[in-house]
């Protein structure tokens, strides 16, 4: 809890409609600890940052950083608009565009992969604004360091190839071919295993407990509506 920034709020209940509890960011922490016990070694987050600032997405951000780094985890993310000291905070980057894979690599290397193709960040443009506005018809050329004359718009589709002939895909599977010599294996005590009619009981119950909790708020808002 206290990695996570929770000790502060550790005695707190987590609310719901009717009872105040923690805020929303402690909310999220509390909602990646639970994800965090056990022996999951892949996670998939879909969009975290919604309804927080950038202050708090950036601090959650740094921690699953360090939680990644230190416990050898591999995290998979999607932000909506990060700023730039939270894309920095990210070793790889995934860059999706109509359905289409433009990007995969390094985050450092993103931008010489557009250059590449006669695109350049320009220094006071964030790099996340930059990677969002160059696959655009509207904005890309804006970014084109060639000659006017010469500019033709890229589609997403020449962009996805330019980036699968590069060295960039192999790049990747070289890393990912090396880290798996590194790869622990998890061990489990079919001793200690729990049986599946003992996780069907513990789910009943969980929701049964659920129901209990909410049938009160049901009521009310029925009467009250």
């Amino acid at each position: 809890m206290e990695m996570l920034g929770l000790s502060e709020c550790a005695d707190t209940l987590v609310g719901d409609e009717l009872r105040r509890g923690i805020s929303g960011g402690q909310k999220k922490r509390a909602t990646i600890g639970e994800m965090l016990v056990g022996l999951a070694r892949c996670f998939f987050m879909d969009d975290i940052s919604t309804g927080l600032d950038s202050s708090t997405t950036y601090e959650i951000v740094k921690f699953l950083q360090q939680m990644t780094h230190l416990m050898d985890l591999n995290m998979v993310m999607s932000l909506l608009q990060p700023s730039p000291e939270t894309l920095e905070l990210f070793d790889d980057i995934i860059l999706l565009c109509e359905g289409q894979l433009v990007y995969h690599g390094p985050q450092e290397n993103a931008i010489d992969c557009f250059q590449m193709m006669g695109f350049r960040c320009p220094n006071r443009k964030n790099v996340d604004d930059f990677l969002q506005e160059v696959t655009s018809k509207m904005d890309q050329r804006q970014y084109w360091i060639g000659d006017e004359n010469m500019y033709q718009y890229w589609p997403v589709e020449n962009i996805a190839e330019f980036f699968y002939s590069s060295y960039l895909p192999r790049l990747a599977a070289n890393k990912m071919t090396n880290n798996r010599g590194n790869d622990r294996e998890i061990k489990t005590n079919t001793n200690h295993n729990i049986s599946r009619w003992n996780i069907l009981k513990a789910c009943f119950s969980r929701e049964v407990l659920l129901l209990k909790k909410k049938t009160p708020h049901f009521i009310y808002s029925r009467l009250y509506k």
